[in-house]
């Protein structure tokens, strides 16, 4: 069995899903770069904690693109008011 200070655990993980950097973070492995609608119930609730906020800028512009038509379908209006509700928020 090693010794804890004989470990060797990579500085860095890379990966491209976030259910998988809140997965890592969840377990302690880490501080994770994660959008706020994707973390915003588990820092409400104090399950994640946010750190180094005054470096977090709030950029960038959001597009819902669809096809053009005289009446929007159900389907779309559904999804560009959820994304207005719980992801766009501030």
């Amino acid at each position: 069995m090693r010794d804890a200070d004989n470990l060797n655990l990579p500085v860095t993980m890379v990966c491209n899903n976030i259910e998988t950097r809140i997965c890592f973070a969840l377990r302690a492995s880490g501080i994770a770069s994660l959008p706020d609608f994707a973390v915003r119930d588990l820092v409400a609730n104090g399950t994640l904690l946010p750190i180094l906020n005054e470096f977090i800028e709030w950029q960038g512009t959001f597009h819902i693109l669809w096809p053009a038509s005289k009446h929007v379908s159900p389907k779309i209006r559904a999804l560009v008011d959820f994304f207005t509700q719980r992801v766009l928020k501030p």
